[in-house]
């Protein structure tokens, strides 16, 4: 049986923006921003991700500490800071060429840093850097870290995440690059963009860690050259 002209045009047009989608789109909320030259930057200091929902609460919207983006809020484990930190270091050692040095936070946010009131995080997160003679520092921030509540073919609550990383010049605190992932799984016939990921994930629900991974793993991806 075939299809009237009008209709075999539109199955057409169709498949075409389907298989664009799939070949090329990123629809995951993942995005890299690059800000500034990497040039000179040969030793990176890698902080700890830093988790905000604790600090300000799991409702709401949250502002990133660095930049003008706000995620929304929503619980994070325990063990997500360390996870996720262990997975930035060993994904970004494939990326870049640069010296990593891996630090606790070496700053206390709750305390003046000085007899004139509280220094900015940006102005926090450089002096560490140069506290160690490290050219830059890598500091992250977790806004969101639902887990997945079912199976990977049965969930009644999809995985969400939403965290930032910043790469700061620690001379004078100026941006270099950032990016975040801020993303919740939906099906493919809540978003019809979706189909990429879709087929990438199998038509599973993932888990929060699977998430994460894959979205750390896309944003290092475009982690500046030195």
């Amino acid at each position: 049986m075939k299809l009237p002209h009008n209709d075999r045009r539109v199955g057409l047009v169709l498949l075409g923006l389907l298989l664009l989608i799939a070949s090329g789109c990123s629809t995951t909320g993942v995005k890299t921003v690059r800000v500034g030259s990497a040039a000179g930057i040969n030793s990176i200091l890698v902080l700890p991700f830093d988790d905000l929902a604790k600090i300000y609460g799991e409702a709401g919207l949250i502002k990133c500490p660095l930049c003008d983006y706000y995620f929304e809020a929503g619980p994070v484990p325990p063990n997500a800071v360390d996870w996720l930190s262990e997975r930035l270091v060993g994904i970004l050692g494939q990326h870049s060429t640069a010296v990593l040095i891996t630090h606790g936070r070496s700053f206390d946010q709750s305390k003046p840093a000085s007899s004139t009131g509280m220094l900015t995080e940006r102005k926090l997160v450089a002096q560490a850097g140069r506290s160690i003679k490290a050219d830059a520092v890598l500091t992250g921030y977790i806004y969101r870290y639902e887990e997945r509540v079912g199976t990977p073919y049965a969930a009644s609550q999809p995985a969400s995440v939403a965290f930032s990383i910043h790469l700061i010049r620690s001379a004078d605190g100026a941006d270099v690059w950032f990016g975040y992932v801020d993303e919740t799984q939906q099906t493919l016939s809540e978003n019809l963009f979706n189909v990429a990921v879709f087929w990438q994930r199998k038509g599973r629900w993932v888990s929060a860690d699977e998430m994460a991974e894959a979205g750390l793993t896309e944003l290092l991806d475009k982690f500046p050259k030195q």
